[in-house]
């Protein structure tokens, strides 16, 4: 990776994850990146973003495809019982999903989902799943936790780029 060390000076890699993001047979990379800045205060966060590698002919070619910086919580947002919230990056064919877990005692686990489109030769938010528990059982559920489960799909929120995705707008 050192292709971005050189072209993001002021970040570092924190996770990374490959396989076949453009539907080409190719594997690519999806790449966490955290700013290496010194925050302002103790307070302050390291601020994170996301990079999509195409992966040209063969390895180590790549074409850097597309940067989000308000897909993955920052450092230390995924409150008080979390810290980091990210919790991974999954890649299953053209489709790729960024997992986050956020909350103390009361947790939301959000899966954003992205999808390769083929036609437009970009990627499109294609759902975002929630899982909300606590970690106060509740006297009539028999000591298990309850789960309320929720999922966006294209039709709640139309198309929407990679490039263009907010977290804020969609929470």
């Amino acid at each position: 990776m050192i292709f971005l060390r050189k072209t993001l000076k002021n970040d570092s890699i924190i996770s990374w994850k490959t396989g076949d993001i453009t539907n080409d047979a190719i594997d690519d990379f999806i790449v966490v990146l955290q700013s290496t800045e010194e925050p302002e205060d103790a307070y302050d966060e390291y601020q994170r973003k996301v990079v999509l590698l195409q992966t040209i002919d063969s390895y180590p070619n790549f074409k850097l495809r597309a940067i989000n910086n308000s897909i993955v919580g920052c450092s230390n947002c995924g409150g008080a019982g979390v810290g980091n919230p990210l919790q991974g990056v999954a890649i299953k064919h053209n489709y790729f999903s960024i997992e986050e877990l956020y909350g103390a005692c009361s947790k939301s686990f959000i899966v954003t989902t992205f999808k390769y489109d083929t036609s437009n030769d970009n990627w499109f938010l294609h759902k975002i799943g929630q899982d909300d528990y606590s970690c106060i059982v509740d006297d009539d559920s028999d000591d298990e936790i309850k789960v309320t489960h929720t999922s966006k799909s294209k039709k709640d929120f139309g198309e929407v780029t990679f490039l263009e995705y907010n977290t804020e707008d969609y929470y």
